[in-house]
């Protein structure tokens, strides 16, 4: 029987607490309960906690439905959080360590102490002595600020992971998820927003970027049209033969959908089906 497993995810407005458990010979998830609690405004501001009392008070309601949890995963979404999706050598863990470092050196991230780390990502397009692999860094303190917060809450975390890394590895553990169609996954949390290409030859692409506009501000949805739209542009600029035949947008934020499907219309997308789940059923 597959172990049972608590995942907590904080977004910039709410705090979800999901329990269940995978299979991995079959690969089958089973998702056991589900509680979604609305975050105050101003408690996490980009994955950073600003009002730790209003933060205990939402996931305690989230959290009571399960009684007393004793350990769990910790899912984040911030743009503190630097991400490449690049190919690296097959190699011991030290030496991997150090490659995944290497990663972030042309960037000026010497003002703080960050925390490296990196998932292996499953790709048909790489040798045998080869690996896709997300590599990460944090700011060290962001950390330490939840770890803080769950020691008082008398939870142990026992791991760390931010969204586009759980969407990744979810797809790459399904056997060919998407029918056959390059497919871009769009989440959309607040001001972040995250843009997952999955080819249908097997490589992914990843790319991030942070909505200017108020979300009561029409521009917030043509913000949104626009990142995806120039997104789909620097693709054809690679490969001008790439068509997106599915775009999945992931809002939990449950805003109205009309407004994307008419801020995407123009994007005349050939082919394509364009799922605008709601965040209750995403």
């Amino acid at each position: 029987m597959a172990k049972q497993k608590t995942v907590i995810y904080f977004s910039s407005k709410n705090v979800t607490v999901l329990q269940g458990s995978v299979n991995k010979k079959t690969k089958h998830i089973s998702v056991i309960s589900r509680i979604k609690a609305e975050m105050p405004d101003g408690a996490v501001v980009n994955g950073v906690i600003n009002d730790e009392e209003r933060l205990s008070e939402a996931f305690a309601e989230a959290s009571k439905k399960f009684g007393k949890i004793k350990s769990a995963v910790l899912v984040l979404d911030t743009t503190h959080i630097i991400s490449r999706l690049s190919v690296l050598p097959k190699c011991s863990q030290k030496e991997m360590d150090a490659l995944v470092k290497n990663e972030f050196v042309n960037r000026n991230m010497t003002d703080k102490e960050y925390i490296y780390d990196y998932a292996v990502v499953k790709s048909n397009n790489v040798t045998n002595k080869q690996q896709l692999v997300l590599s990460c860094a944090i700011d060290k303190t962001i950390i330490d600020t939840y770890k803080a917060f769950f020691a008082k809450m008398k939870v142990k975390i026992i791991r760390v992971d931010f969204s586009s890394n759980v969407i990744i590895q979810a797809a790459s553990a399904l056997t060919d998820p998407w029918n056959g169609k390059n497919t871009l996954v769009c989440v959309v949390d607040h001001y972040i927003v995250s843009v997952i290409n999955f080819l249908a030859n097997g490589e992914i692409f990843f790319h991030r970027a942070r909505i200017l506009a108020s979300e009561n501000d029409e521009r917030y949805f043509k913000e949104i049209s626009d990142i995806l739209r120039s997104y789909v542009q620097g693709r054809k600029s690679v490969d001008r033969n790439e068509e997106t035949g599915n775009i999945y947008i992931f809002d939990g934020n449950c805003y109205e959908q009309d407004k994307y499907a008419e801020y995407l219309a123009p994007l005349e997308f050939t082919a394509c089906n364009v799922a605008l789940p709601h965040a209750g059923s995403a």
